[in-house]
């Protein structure tokens, strides 16, 4: 069948622009495959793809793929949880110094583990390493659809974006047959799995988030004169702040943030979940995450502010240690402001 396919290019022109993500929460051995095998990259390629449609390799002979692979331009690193085979990454020396990141991507049964940023950090580091003067990559609308994402959030930019009609298969790629990716039980238990991204404030996820999260506090306040308290985009830049990102499969679920407010001290801003992710530890995955980016900042203590109608987020930072403390700053005019903080 035809069918539109937008694919997206990104670069990386300089090393100091790579944003590496935070650690996997489930750690993986990373091992270059040193020999030229088409049998071992024709079932990467196979096993990783055939959810997000990559076809176009699978006709290849084996010399083909043997001619493609032997070549000192070619390099394929696999990742391994526990002598498991969870993902892979190929990269191609190019001319004029780039380096290309070919293929990228991780076998279901490790989808939503929050090991995808990790090794996309681990493949930029090893381009970087092979002598680049620029890194890129490209992504489709076939891909993961929080691929993008993923390459942006580790300081990749955009400049080329085309549409073109393409064949694709007519029915869903399969490994082997029967193999449906929905039916892996990893893929449905995805869904569920928190992952943690740095987002940019200005962004449209960031703007439905805070909106949502505006939205929801007049509801709460309804008095004339409450106030929905600002973050700016400079008070998270890197080195004073961040922000940060919840995401359960491709949806956005949930954001916060940490500004720097004094030498040790920082404060939590924009703490929200979304309605329809409550109750799944979404929050506390979040806060456990920005109280790990306000150690990477240099931070000891943590204070926040919050409103007596909230009741759900009093108990949240109750139990994960934070305490009442008096009203500080812009807080000490706000009447139903509850200010609370915590040393790390």
């Amino acid at each position: 069948m035809r069918a539109s396919v937008t694919t997206t290019s990104l670069e990386m022109t300089d090393r100091a622009e790579h944003r590496a993500a935070r650690p996997a929460t489930r750690p993986f051995d990373l091992v270059r495959a040193e020999l030229a095998c088409p049998e071992l990259n024709r079932f990467l390629y196979a096993a990783v793809g055939a959810r997000w449609g990559w076809y176009s390799r699978l006709p290849w002979d084996f010399a083909r793929w043997l001619a493609y692979l032997d070549r000192p331009e070619l390099e394929t690193w696999i990742a391994y949880v526990t002598g498991t085979t969870a993902g892979y990454f190929e990269l191609e020396r190019q001319e004029r110094g780039d380096v290309e990141l070919a293929y990228f991507g991780l076998l279901p049964a490790f989808i939503g583990q929050g090991m995808g940023g990790v090794l996309l950090t681990r493949a930029i580091d090893r381009a970087w390493d092979m002598g680049a003067r620029r890194v890129w990559v490209h992504t489709c609308t076939l891909d993961h659809p929080r691929a993008l994402a993923n390459y942006l959030a580790r300081g990749f930019r955009i400049f080329r974006v085309e549409e073109k009609l393409e064949e694709l298969p007519d029915h869903p790629l399969e490994p082997w047959p029967g193999a449906g990716a929905d039916q892996h039980p990893a893929i449905a238990a995805a869904s569920d799995v928190v992952q943690i991204e740095r987002g940019d404030l200005a962004s449209g996820t960031a703007a439905a988030l805070i909106g949502g999260l505006n939205a929801e506090l007049s509801t709460r306040y309804p008095e004339d004169g409450a106030t929905h308290f600002r973050l700016d985009a400079d008070e998270v830049a890197e080195g004073r702040g961040v922000f940060l990102v919840a995401y359960r499969g491709a949806d956005a679920v949930g954001c916060g943030a940490v500004r720097r407010i004094g030498n040790a001290l920082g404060e939590l801003k924009r703490m929200y979940v979304v309605a329809g992710a409550r109750r799944h530890g979404v929050g506390r995955a979040l806060l456990r995450a920005l109280e790990d980016e306000a150690r990477r900042l240099g931070l000891s203590r943590l204070v926040l502010e919050t409103g007596e109608r909230q009741g759900e987020a009093l108990a949240l930072y109750a139990r994960a240690g934070y305490a009442r403390i008096p009203a500080f700053g812009e807080y000490v005019a706000s009447p139903l402001s509850v200010c609370m903080g915590k040393d790390l």
